[in-house]
Formats: C-alpha cells, structure tokens, sequence
C-alpha cells in the first residue's frame, strides 16, 4: 500500500525537475509511511527514501514503517 503511495508522489514530482521532495506535514508522512508519531520528516528522491525522527520515536517508527 505504502509503496504504491511513495511512488504515486514521486510520479507528481517529476515535472518539476527537483532533486528531492521533504515532507514535513504529519497527515502526509502518515500517508505515504504509515509512522503515526508526532514528530519526523521524510526525504523521497530517486535515490533515498527515508523516515527521519529523534531517538523518542526509533522504535515506533522502525515498528511502523519500512523507511528507517
């Protein structure tokens, strides 16, 4: 479900010819990762998926999502 979403925002992102897209907004890391903490940011390039968050949310973030 995840990664059809993930791609699903890197397709709309396309023609914008940008190197990276940081989603910052709760309800979209959510979304597109599933990590329900009150805190993080995820980082979508080409390259690199990723689900950031400070040491408080490790566990529910690795327990949640596939992008730690």
């Amino acid at each position: 479900m995840y990664e059809a979403r993930l791609s699903a925002a890197m397709r709309a992102i396309e023609p914008l010819n940008v190197d990276a897209l940081l989603v910052l907004g709760l309800v979209n890391i959510r979304y597109l990762s599933g990590f329900t903490g009150s805190d993080g940011a995820l980082v979508l390039s080409d390259y690199n998926r990723s689900l950031l968050c400070d040491s408080r949310y490790v566990l529910q973030a690795v327990s949640e999502s596939s992008l730690c």
